[in-house]
């Protein structure tokens, strides 16, 4: 992992952000990049290089002028971080576009950041940013809605239905987060109403997983719940492990990881 991205809007749930992707980035040796996008007109259009064209009757001045007030907080705020910061930037974009380009442009490993929910005040941070980010991104996105810089990674949790075991997934990230905090892995399978398997059989998926994968360190669990959400937020109570991955057959390898110390 050489790169982690913490899209911000100076909030507090940024800085939050900003202290578990220290945490990892102390561990792993990556270093940080920090986004502020200023968020463009929706009928705005861009370049091929990824400029705004200015319209027609449109004041473009003040997101300009916000675009590089941004800048300068971000260089100022970063003087004394240049041990993990290796780049700020400020953009005029479309949040969600913007954060994609970015992770595909500069190469990035990780995506780090707050989210308050699909009812949150902050535009960048809201629920249905997070989410559209987690299905659209290239790289294991990781949302947190408290602070949990204090959080010992020592054990992690992976959750799938396990239902394409033939092959291996992506889980590079995993296996170097396991790697630098010499973690446990805990592979969970959550039987719901209307998605149930035996525990014999969902035990033979996951080992078959787990051998595919060359996974180290590894325990199994099946947990019986209403629905995979709450099941996942109260196998976390449970145990105690607050750091979970989560995995999908929608899409290869690792969908996205999150923390499901929900406030």
């Amino acid at each position: 992992m050489k790169r982690i991205l913490i899209p911000t809007n100076f909030s507090q749930l940024a800085d939050y952000a900003f202290g578990i992707a220290k945490k990892i980035a102390e561990a792993t040796g990556a270093k940080l990049h920090v986004l502020y996008i200023v968020p463009a007109p929706v009928n705005a259009e861009f370049t091929k290089e990824g400029n705004l064209k200015e319209l027609p009757g449109y004041d473009y001045d003040a997101l300009y002028t916000e675009r590089d007030k941004a800048m300068g907080r971000l260089l100022q705020w970063a003087t004394d971080k240049v041990a993990y910061v290796e780049r700020v930037w400020s953009t005029i974009d479309h949040v969600d576009h913007g954060i994609i380009n970015y992770v595909k442009e500069q190469h990035i490993d990780l995506v780090v950041m707050g989210t308050e929910g699909a009812t949150g005040s902050k535009e960048l941070v809201s629920g249905s940013h997070a989410q559209h980010i987690v299905r659209e991104s290239p790289v294991p996105v990781l949302t947190l809605k408290c602070d949990r810089s204090g959080m010992e990674l020592d054990k992690m949790v992976f959750v799938s239905d396990f239902l394409d075991t033939s092959q291996p997934v992506d889980l590079s990230v995993v296996k170097e987060l396991q790697r630098a905090f010499d973690a446990e892995l805990h592979l969970l399978k959550i039987n719901t109403p209307s998605s149930f398997d035996t525990t014999r059989e969902a035990m033979r998926r996951m080992r078959a997983c787990a051998e595919a994968n060359q996974l180290d360190k590894v325990h199994y669990h099946v947990y019986c719940d209403t629905d995979i959400e709450p099941g996942i937020a109260h196998f976390s109570a449970d145990t105690g492990i607050e750091f979970v991955v989560m995995g999908t057959h929608q899409r290869k390898g690792l969908s996205r990881l999150f923390q499901k110390s929900i406030s």
